[in-house]
């Protein structure tokens, strides 16, 4: 999701523009293991193009994001429909031009697509889980960056 190569691709985008800053939390990045909140809360919302599919869940389906942070609390088959669901919003939200077409990558919908399909395929539950997880800890950084209410 909201991986340490995107970070790196929207400071070095800062750094190009003339960021001062970009130089530091680059510096930053390079010695964490993941990515630090403190880059997040530096980064807005147009430089992390995952936050605006998670402000637009937040708008419009506040339950998924619920579901999201959630998931390893519901039962396998719950979370194969928050899949399915990550899956079906993103379209939908393409669809009606809420977000951007490009935002697909980033979202990591390919991975999810594949883990769907292997779990359908051979009834192991346990390729979704970590993409999961990937979601929830986005989705973590998202509210903590935007001081959303759960």
């Amino acid at each position: 999701m909201i991986t340490r190569h995107e970070c790196y691709k929207q400071l070095f985008k800062l750094k190009e523009q003339g960021d001062e800053n970009a130089v530091k939390y680059i510096d930053l990045l390079a010695k964490s293991d993941s990515v630090p909140k403190e880059i997040i809360k530096y980064l807005t919302e147009e430089d992390i193009p995952q936050f605006k599919f998670f402000k637009y869940l937040y708008d419009r389906q506040r339950t998924l994001l619920k579901n999201i942070m959630d998931y390893d609390k519901l039962d396998l088959f719950d979370q194969v429909k928050i899949c399915s669901s990550i899956i079906t919003r993103a379209m939908i939200a393409i669809q009606y031009k809420e977000i951007d077409g490009e935002l697909l990558d980033q979202l990591s919908l390919d991975k999810l697509s594949e883990a769907l399909y292997y779990t359908f395929n051979s009834h192991d539950f346990t390729t979704i889980e970590p993409i999961l997880k990937e979601y929830r800890d986005s989705v973590k950084l998202f509210y903590e960056r935007r001081n959303y209410k759960k």
